[in-house]
């Protein structure tokens, strides 16, 4: 009897082993098979050796009450199991709320649906955080509307590898369409539309880099060149080029859908600025960054939107170096919407401050990142009052319908943009945010936010006094009556 129960004890103690090995070793899928396998077999052969003890064990009464009770428990959890084997091969989802809280929009499944090529997901946020959850079940539902969208949630604190074979600093969602990808921050289902179809266009879009002035340009690997930023707008399906128009007799509006100045050290010919002009004229967008040591103001330029630019740096006591500036006052202006969301700050060093007149009904301009109140502009034509100083401004011309004609956005410096800087804190998103209002690819994108409908319960005095009764008088005196019942049949 003794060695029977060792063969029972050992088949034990394998198929236990087995089920530690599956779970505790990766790709242990065979090696736990075997091992469970020989605890079986042990079993075998103790019933069989003893099968006289095991029927008599067997025949008892409480052996079979509790075998039927032991059954019935298996065979709930049996149908658990198969439940959520089920659920999970054959998924499905429901939103049965009246507002549709958990639907995705039209626009959503329109833009997954319309892409030139299946729309990957790839969530950068940490595992649990509530931007990953929300965003997760969004990406769900977005799923069940659309198979062919596909999503990845990835923690890159514990995966820094993935993060960084995206070229990622910092959290952020990236949607790739074929070669082509763009990022979107947070869970808003508005930005990940936008950014659907920022990378389903099908025409790429042409950044054109001005040179011949001593520019900052993109096919430098130096640190005062700009190739960290041409890299970054190529990763997201921009053309880059370079445009001189001392050398090249081009039509700036046929060659780029957006002109980039970074820093020029000379001011630009007569000829250039008619160039320019001509540009603006024919719905030319501008991106302009000027730089107070070279005392370049561009102004003939900057006059066709009512803005001035003072050449005189601005010295703020607030911060750590004065002449550094990591500006936290932002406007709402799409320009810099990410950057005050995501409370970043991009590093200027030797930034000047702009200012702005009216020109006309047909030009808004706005004032979109801001120094303390504490700061003072140096120099021969500094100004000792402290003030709030205005380090970057955005500003559109518009046709008598109200379309827009053209756009501009200035900032005060040209460091930030550089390969030893663009990394730094907030410069990065501060470039792209720029570049994507200026050729317009967040416009056009409004869902309308879920509203939840208040359903208030209004009972009246008397509804109340009934449920009262019901509640507090007549369901406990039901209970203790029918335990009154039964205790009195058992007794």
């Amino acid at each position: 009897m003794r060695g029977n129960n060792l063969w029972a004890v050992f088949g034990l103690i394998l198929v236990l082993g087995a089920v530690v090995l599956r779970l505790s070793v990766l790709n242990s899928e065979t090696s736990s098979l075997l091992v469970g396998v020989a605890g079986v077999v042990f079993f075998l052969v103790y019933f069989f050796r003893a099968s006289r003890e095991v029927q008599g064990f067997l025949s008892q009464r409480s052996t079979q009450e509790g075998g039927s009770a032991i059954g019935t428990t298996a065979f709930v959890i049996g149908i658990v199991i198969f439940i959520n084997i089920l659920g999970v091969r054959f998924p499905w989802m429901k939103d049965i709320t009246a507002d549709k809280l958990f639907t995705p929009a039209p626009e959503t499944i329109s833009a997954i649906e319309d892409a030139p090529a299946p729309v990957e997901v790839f969530v950068f946020y940490p595992e649990g955080s509530p931007t990953s959850v929300r965003l997760k079940s969004q990406l769900e539902a977005a799923q069940m509307e659309a198979p062919s969208l596909e999503f990845e949630i990835i923690d890159p604190d514990r995966d820094l590898a993935r993060a960084l074979e995206f070229g990622l600093a910092e959290y952020t969602n990236v949607v790739r369409i074929g070669e082509k990808q763009e990022t979107f921050f947070g869970h808003q289902e508005e930005h990940f539309v936008a950014a659907i179809k920022r990378a389903s266009r099908e025409e790429d879009l042409v950044v054109g880099f001005m040179n011949g002035h001593g520019e900052s340009r993109p096919s430098e690997s130096g640190n005062s060149g700009t190739r960290q930023a041409g890299r970054l707008l190529d990763n997201r399906g921009y053309v880059v080029r370079g445009v001189n128009l001392l050398q090249e007799d081009i039509d700036l509006y046929e060659a780029v859908d957006l002109l980039v100045i970074p820093g020029p050290q000379l001011e630009l010919s007569d000829e250039e600025i008619r160039a320019v002009k001509e540009y603006v004229d024919q719905s030319g967008r501008l991106f302009i960054m000027l730089d107070p040591e070279y005392q370049v103001t561009l102004q003939p330029i900057l006059d066709i939107y009512g803005i001035t630019f003072l050449p005189s740096l601005v010295s703020d006591p607030t911060q750590r170096t004065p002449q550094t500036l990591l500006p936290t006052d932002f406007s709402a202006h799409p320009m810099v919407v990410d950057l005050r969301r995501q409370s970043l700050s991009p590093v200027l060093r030797g930034v000047g401050e702009f200012q702005r007149r009216n020109v006309g009904e047909s030009v808004r301009t706005a004032s979109v990142m801001f120094s303390s109140s504490q700061a003072i502009r140096l120099g021969d034509a500094g100004d000792p009052v402290p003030g709030r100083r205005s380090l970057a401004v955005a500003g559109e011309r518009r046709s008598p319908r109200g379309d827009v004609v053209s756009r501009i956005a200035v900032v005060g410096d040209v460091d930030w943009v550089t390969n030893t800087a663009l990394d730094a804190l907030g410069n990065g998103d501060l470039f792209l945010s720029t570049v994507r209002w200026l050729t317009e690819q967040d416009s056009g994108v409004t869902i309308r936010p879920r509203q939840q409908t208040t359903r208030p319960v209004i009972v009246s005095r008397q509804q109340g006094r009934a449920l009262l009764v019901l509640l507090a008088g007549l369901l406990p005196v039901a209970v203790l009556f029918v335990g009154g019942v039964v205790w009195w049949r058992r007794r």
